[in-house]
């Protein structure tokens, strides 16, 4: 039983659907308990889209990515919440702000436009 637990987590592909929960769970809990459920919801939705940018490629293009994409979501996704709990008209401005930040990014690279896209997403 132990081999087969231990087999089963040296697969690539559990190593990183772990990576994926642990990314969606511990900051969701934790952002849960200094804000509230609404916002810890909003940035739970934020960091899966965050697992759909794991794009194929090497190790490095992976680690940069998971360093544009964990900052950005977690930005896009607390000031959208904020803004939709607190000041409900912000959100227009975060929209037409990120909108142009996330599009331009395009300029980068496929790989950047896609976390670029998904931020517009996690704001909408």
């Amino acid at each position: 039983m132990l081999n087969k637990l231990i087999y089963f987590f040296n697969k690539e592909s559990s190593r990183e659907a772990l990576r994926n929960i642990l990314t969606i769970c511990i900051p969701s809990i934790a952002v849960y308990y200094c804000f509230s459920l609404n916002i810890a919801i909003a940035f739970a939705v934020g960091i899966i889209l965050s697992a759909l940018t794991d794009i194929p490629g090497n190790f490095n293009d992976k680690k940069l990515t998971a360093y544009l994409t964990i900052p950005t979501f977690f930005i896009a996704g607390l000031c959208a919440s904020m803004s939709l709990i607190y000041l409900h008209w912000l959100i227009v401005v975060l929209l037409a702000f990120f909108g142009f930040i996330c599009n331009f990014v395009l300029v980068l690279g496929p790989r950047i436009g896609v976390i670029g896209n998904l931020t517009l997403i996690v704001i909408s």
